[in-house]
Protein backbone atom coordinates (compact mmCIF):
# COMPACT_ATOMS: atom_id res chain seq x y z
CA UNK A 1 0.00 0.00 0.00
CA UNK A 2 3.01 2.36 0.88
CA UNK A 3 4.82 1.20 -2.11
CA UNK A 4 1.89 2.06 -4.39
CA UNK A 5 0.57 5.12 -3.13
CA UNK A 6 4.18 6.58 -3.10
CA UNK A 7 4.80 5.05 -6.80
CA UNK A 8 1.21 7.26 -7.91
CA UNK A 9 2.28 10.29 -6.69
CA UNK A 10 6.25 10.80 -7.59
CA UNK A 11 5.66 8.96 -11.28
CA UNK A 12 7.48 11.09 -13.91
CA UNK A 13 5.38 11.13 -16.95
CA UNK A 14 7.19 11.75 -20.28
CA UNK A 15 6.79 15.24 -21.70
CA UNK A 16 4.68 14.32 -24.44
CA UNK A 17 2.47 11.66 -22.36
CA UNK A 18 -1.54 13.05 -22.19
CA UNK A 19 -2.16 9.85 -19.29
CA UNK A 20 -3.57 11.15 -15.87
CA UNK A 21 -4.72 9.27 -13.04
CA UNK A 22 -8.46 9.99 -11.60
CA UNK A 23 -10.36 8.52 -9.15
CA UNK A 24 -13.59 8.04 -9.19
CA UNK A 25 -15.19 7.93 -6.31
CA UNK A 26 -18.34 6.30 -5.72
CA UNK A 27 -19.70 4.77 -2.03
CA UNK A 28 -17.04 4.30 0.84
CA UNK A 29 -13.81 5.57 0.78
CA UNK A 30 -11.91 5.11 3.42
CA UNK A 31 -8.47 4.38 4.72
CA UNK A 32 -6.01 3.57 2.51
CA UNK A 33 -8.83 4.62 -0.75
CA UNK A 34 -9.18 7.53 0.95
CA UNK A 35 -5.25 7.99 0.96
CA UNK A 36 -5.07 6.99 -2.60
CA UNK A 37 -7.90 9.24 -3.34
CA UNK A 38 -6.40 12.32 -1.94
CA UNK A 39 -3.57 13.54 -3.84
CA UNK A 40 -4.90 12.86 -7.24
CA UNK A 41 -4.64 15.73 -9.58
CA UNK A 42 -8.26 14.75 -10.64
CA UNK A 43 -10.49 12.93 -8.28
CA UNK A 44 -14.52 12.54 -8.90
CA UNK A 45 -17.13 12.23 -6.77
CA UNK A 46 -21.01 11.42 -6.23
CA UNK A 47 -23.74 11.94 -4.10
CA UNK A 48 -23.10 8.75 -2.66
CA UNK A 49 -19.32 8.92 -1.60
CA UNK A 50 -18.06 8.53 2.10
CA UNK A 51 -14.90 9.71 2.87
CA UNK A 52 -12.97 9.21 5.97
CA UNK A 53 -9.99 8.22 7.98
CA UNK A 54 -11.67 5.94 10.40
CA UNK A 55 -8.56 4.36 12.11
CA UNK A 56 -7.84 7.81 13.68
CA UNK A 57 -11.52 7.97 15.77
CA UNK A 58 -10.60 4.17 16.96
CA UNK A 59 -6.93 5.86 18.63
CA UNK A 60 -4.71 4.80 14.95
CA UNK A 61 -2.21 6.89 13.40
CA UNK A 62 -3.91 8.24 9.96
CA UNK A 63 -2.53 5.85 7.03
CA UNK A 64 -0.15 6.50 4.41
CA UNK A 65 -1.49 9.85 2.59
CA UNK A 66 -3.72 11.07 4.13
CA UNK A 67 -1.32 13.57 5.88
CA UNK A 68 -1.75 15.36 2.88
CA UNK A 69 -5.13 17.03 4.19
CA UNK A 70 -2.77 18.91 5.98
CA UNK A 71 -2.19 21.26 2.86
CA UNK A 72 -6.08 22.63 3.78
CA UNK A 73 -6.81 26.41 5.42
CA UNK A 74 -7.17 26.66 9.35
CA UNK A 75 -7.20 23.39 11.30
CA UNK A 76 -8.96 21.81 8.73
CA UNK A 77 -6.99 19.14 8.14
CA UNK A 78 -5.90 18.44 11.28
CA UNK A 79 -9.39 18.55 12.39
CA UNK A 80 -9.92 15.67 9.84
CA UNK A 81 -6.74 13.11 10.80
CA UNK A 82 -7.20 13.57 14.38
CA UNK A 83 -11.06 13.09 14.65
CA UNK A 84 -12.06 10.62 11.45
CA UNK A 85 -15.20 12.85 10.34
CA UNK A 86 -17.05 11.92 7.46
CA UNK A 87 -17.28 14.23 4.40
CA UNK A 88 -19.57 13.34 1.32
CA UNK A 89 -19.35 14.14 -2.16
CA UNK A 90 -20.14 18.08 -1.72
CA UNK A 91 -18.30 18.03 1.06
CA UNK A 92 -15.29 16.79 -0.19
CA UNK A 93 -15.54 19.68 -3.13
CA UNK A 94 -15.44 22.50 -0.53
CA UNK A 95 -12.71 21.42 1.02
CA UNK A 96 -10.93 21.33 -1.79
CA UNK A 97 -10.04 17.29 -1.31
CA UNK A 98 -12.13 16.59 -4.49
CA UNK A 99 -11.96 18.35 -7.86
CA UNK A 100 -15.13 17.89 -9.06
CA UNK A 101 -18.69 16.59 -7.87
CA UNK A 102 -21.18 14.18 -10.55
CA UNK A 103 -24.14 12.85 -10.14
CA UNK A 104 -23.98 9.34 -10.77
CA UNK A 105 -26.77 9.31 -13.56
CA UNK A 106 -24.57 11.90 -15.58
CA UNK A 107 -21.32 9.56 -15.34
CA UNK A 108 -23.60 6.91 -16.45
CA UNK A 109 -24.82 8.40 -19.60
CA UNK A 110 -21.03 8.94 -20.24
CA UNK A 111 -19.83 6.13 -20.10
CA UNK A 112 -22.70 4.32 -22.11
CA UNK A 113 -22.34 7.19 -25.16
CA UNK A 114 -18.57 6.91 -25.32
CA UNK A 115 -17.80 2.92 -24.42
CA UNK A 116 -20.42 0.88 -24.88
CA UNK A 117 -20.94 1.49 -28.77
CA UNK A 118 -17.66 -0.16 -28.86
CA UNK A 119 -19.70 -3.38 -27.50
CA UNK A 120 -22.91 -4.01 -29.05
CA UNK A 121 -23.50 -7.32 -27.02
CA UNK A 122 -23.86 -5.08 -23.97
CA UNK A 123 -26.58 -2.82 -25.30
CA UNK A 124 -28.07 -0.40 -22.39
CA UNK A 125 -27.34 -0.13 -19.03
CA UNK A 126 -28.79 2.22 -16.07
CA UNK A 127 -27.84 2.59 -12.53
CA UNK A 128 -30.54 0.07 -11.95
CA UNK A 129 -28.74 -3.18 -13.60
CA UNK A 130 -25.36 -2.46 -11.62
CA UNK A 131 -24.64 -3.66 -8.09
CA UNK A 132 -23.98 -0.28 -6.65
Amino acid sequence: MYWLGYHIHTYKKTRNSCYQYVALVHGISMGGGASLMVPMKFSVVTEKTVFASPEASIGFHTDCGFSYVSHLPGHLGEFFALTGARLNGKELVAAGLANHFVPLEVIFSFLAYNFLPLKPSLGSISSQDLPL
